[in-house]
C-alpha cells in the first residue's frame, strides 16, 4: 500500500474521535491526558504544511496573511492578557481546524483523484463509530451522564453539547444513505443512530430525529400516504413500546427531568429552548463592554480572559467568538461557514440543508461547534464532501 499525504491525513482524522474516547475514559478515571489534544494540534500542523506545499502562490499568500493576522492578535494579547498566550493560541487552533483541512484537502486534491474516495471513508467510519462509542458504555453503564442525575449517557464525550452536534450530523448522513440504499447495512446503521441518540438524551437530537424521519419519508414522490401512514406509525408504536418497557426507567426521568426544567427552573419557553443564555448574554454585555468598547469591538478581549478572568461563557457560538476574537475574525470565520452553506443549498437535498441547517441552529442556540475541535472536524468532512458531490455534478452538466 503506497502511503501518500491524502491517506496520512485520512488516518490522522479517522484516529480523531478515537482519540477523544481514550482521553475521556482516561479523565473519567481520574487519569489526566493530552492524547486527543496532541493528535488534533498534529493534524492542525500537518494541514498547514499540505497547505503551504501543495498549492499555488496566490494561495500561499493567503494563507500566510490569515495566520500573520492571527499571530498578530495573539500578540495585542500576550500584552494586555498576560498568561493566558496558550490559552488564546488554543481556542484560535480551534477555531481555525476546520479551515486549514478545507485547505489542505483541496490542496491534496490537485493531484490526488482518490481524495473524494478518502472522504467518503472518513465519513462512512464516522457513522459507525459515534453511534456504538454512545452504545457500548451505556451497555456497560459506563461514561459520562448527559444531565445531573445519572440522566442520559454520553459516552466518554465530555460536552453535553458537543456530541449533540456531531450526532445530528451522523443521523442526517445515516438517513441519507438508507434512503439512497435500502441495504440491511444502512439499515442497520440508521438502527444504531437512533438507539445512541435515544439514550443521549438531549433536546436537539431528538427533535432533529423526528424531523430527519417525517422529511425522509414524506419528500418521496408517488407514494399513498395512508400506506406511508401505516408504515411509519405501526413500527414506531412497537419499537417506542418496546424501548419504554426496557428502559422505563430512563425514559421516565429523561421525561421528568425536562418537565422540570420548564416548570421549575425556566421562566417561560425562550428561557427553557435557551437553557437560560438570554440571562447570560445579557450579563456579558454589561460586563465586557462597560469600557474601551471600539477596541473589545475590533480586537475581543481573548478566551483566557473571557473564560477564565470574566467568566464569560454564554455557550451561544456567535456571541461568545465576537466577545473572544472581535468581529474581523468572526467575519473571516462566519464567512468560511456561509461559503459552504451555500454549496449545500446548491445541491438541493432537503434532508441535506435541513441536516445543516439544525446544526447551525444548534450552534447559534446551544454553542460548542465552532470552538470544538471534534464537532468542527466531522463538519468540515461533511462540507467537503458535499463540495467534492456538487463539483462532479456540474461537471457531468
Amino acid at each position: 500500500m503506497k502511503i501518500t499525504y491524502s491517506r496520512i491525513l485520512m488516518w490522522l482524522l479517522i484516529m480523531s474521535p478515537i482519540a477523544d474516547n481514550i482521553n475521556g475514559y482516561l479523565l473519567l478515571n481520574g487519569i489526566s491526558s493530552s492524547i486527543s489534544i496532541i493528535i488534533k494540534t498534529f493534524i492542525f500542523m500537518f494541514c498547514i504544511f499540505l497547505s503551504l506545499r501543495i498549492t499555488t502562490v496566490k494561495k500561499a499568500f493567503q494563507i500566510i496573511g490569515m495566520l500573520f493576522f492571527f499571530i498578530f492578535q495573539i500578540i495585542v494579547f500576550a500584552f494586555s492578557d498576560s498568561g493566558g498566550v496558550a490559552y488564546n493560541v488554543s481556542a484560535l487552533i480551534k477555531l481555525l481546524t476546520p479551515i486549514v483541512i478545507v485547505m489542505a484537502v483541496r490542496s491534496l486534491s490537485v493531484n490526488d483523484r482518490n481524495i473524494t474516495v478518502y472522504i467518503n471513508t472518513i465519513i462512512n467510519f464516522y457513522s459507525w463509530f459515534f453511534p456504538i462509542s454512545l452504545i457500548v458504555p451505556k451497555l456497560f453503564n459506563i461514561g459520562y451522564a448527559t444531565y445531573d442525575g445519572g440522566i442520559g449517557n454520553k459516552g466518554f464525550y465530555y460536552a453535553g453539547n458537543e456530541i449533540s452536534i456531531v450526532m445530528i450530523i451522523i443521523l442526517m448522513v445515516e438517513v441519507v444513505k438508507y434512503k439512497n440504499s435500502k441495504s440491511k447495512a444502512n439499515l442497520l446503521n440508521f438502527l444504531l443512530g437512533i438507539i445512541s441518540v435515544l439514550y443521549l438524551g438531549t433536546k436537539s437530537v431528538y427533535i432533529s430525529l423526528l424531523v430527519f424521519i417525517v422529511v425522509a419519508l414524506y419528500s418521496k414522490q408517488n407514494i399513498n400516504k395512508k400506506i406511508l401512514n401505516f408504515a411509519f406509525i405501526t413500527p414506531a408504536i412497537f419499537f417506542g413500546g418496546w424501548y419504554v418497557i426496557n428502559n422505563v426507567a430512563f425514559v421516565t426521568r429523561n421525561l421528568e427531568t425536562l418537565i422540570w426544567k420548564y416548570s421549575v427552573s425556566s421562566t417561560g419557553i425562550i428561557n427553557f429552548l435557551l437553557s437560560g443564555r438570554e440571562i447570560q448574554l445579557s450579563n456579558a454585555r454589561k460586563l465586557v463592554y462597560s469600557e474601551n468598547i471600539l477596541q473589545k469591538i475590533f480586537w475581543g478581549i481573548g478566551s483566557n480572559t473571557a473564560e477564565n478572568e470574566l467568566r464569560v461563557l454564554i455557550e451561544m457560538d456567535l456571541f461568545d467568538l465576537f466577545i473572544r476574537f472581535g468581529i474581523v475574525v468572526s467575519i473571516i470565520i462566519i464567512g468560511f461557514y456561509i461559503k459552504y452553506i451555500k454549496r449545500v443549498m446548491q445541491s438541493r437535498q432537503l434532508l441535506c440543508i435541513i441536516g445543516i441547517s439544525l446544526v447551525y441552529g444548534a450552534s447559534f442556540f446551544a454553542g460548542h461547534m465552532l470552538f470544538s475541535p471534534m464537532v468542527s472536524i466531522v463538519l468540515a468532512i461533511l462540507l467537503l464532501k458535499f463540495e467534492f458531490a456538487l463539483e462532479m455534478a456540474e461537471r457531468v452538466f
